[in-house]
């Protein structure tokens, strides 16, 4: 058993669908790539003889190191994640045996992994990966990444049901939410330029078609008949304009002068 785990420290690099560098979810895009290296957990069951060692070797990056000499004794080569039982009764001093080995996930292009997120909690990001294979049974792993931690902790087994193996993980990445750009374009301004400054003409020659011609209606709008034809640009009006802000400024100006002069005497 120790020679098994000393020889799972080697690193092979393996491509697959799953990039855990690169993860989109809806908005949030994750980075998992703080994750790459061989996480090791175990659970313990005892028992009336002895015991039951369960330990999990987890990469979900990369594939765990494959050693073709270790034979039964380690998962097949493209393996992320791998369980290895062994057993140690209390009558003898031997090492733990060996008694089964599981592959759970495997970078398999065959099975796509699959993702959801939810804002409960501070955020959780839920990965289902496959591709495992266990006495004919198809495995997968449900890992919980509980997003934004002050650091990376080590994945904690919650059970194995039904193949499935469950991992909950506190991450510190939170998801990156793409900002948009807001910033205008200069032919954004333009067009609004534009549209603001046709909006205040046909606001101005409504008040002045009303106020010069009592207009109403459909005449309000500014403009002239050009052989028999309705042009919507008035140039009367436009050279009316002037005389109109000076008529505006003076009726202000009258008006915050009384104003302040107040009432006179009687």
């Amino acid at each position: 058993m120790f020679i098994a785990v000393g020889q799972l420290l080697d690193c092979t690099a393996f491509d697959s669908k799953f990039d855990c560098s690169n993860i989109q979810v809806g908005e949030r895009n994750f980075n998992l790539s703080s994750l790459n290296k061989v996480w090791t957990r175990s659970t313990l069951e005892k028992f009336s003889q002895g015991e039951l060692n369960t330990t999990y070797y987890i990469n979900i990056c990369e594939a765990l190191p494959y050693n073709d000499t270790l034979e039964k004794d380690t998962c097949e080569a493209g393996t992320n994640i791998c369980a290895i039982k062994t057993i140690k009764f209390n009558d003898t001093d031997d090492d733990p045996k060996i008694v089964d080995v599981k592959q759970i996930v495997t970078n398999s292009t065959d099975i796509p992994p699959s993702y959801s997120f939810s804002e409960v909690n501070d955020g959780s990001l839920e990965i289902i990966l496959g591709g495992g294979e266990y006495e004919k049974e198809k495995q997968k792993a449900n890992i919980t990444f509980l997003i934004g931690q002050d650091d990376d902790y080590d994945p904690d087994i919650k059970e194995y049901k039904d193949n499935t193996l469950f991992i909950e993980w506190k991450i510190k990445t939170s998801g990156d939410i793409p900002k948009v750009d807001s910033s205008w374009s200069l032919f954004s301004i333009f067009l609004f330029v534009i549209f603001i400054g046709f909006l205040g003409y046909l606001v101005i020659g409504v008040a002045y078609n009303h106020h010069t011609y009592n207009s109403h209606g459909w005449d309000l709008l500014p403009h002239r008949f050009v052989n028999n034809e309705i042009i919507l640009i008035d140039w009367d009006f436009w050279r009316s304009v002037p005389y109109m802000l000076s008529d505006l400024s003076k009726n202000i100006l009258n008006y915050i002068s009384g104003h302040y002069r107040g009432y006179s005497q009687v």
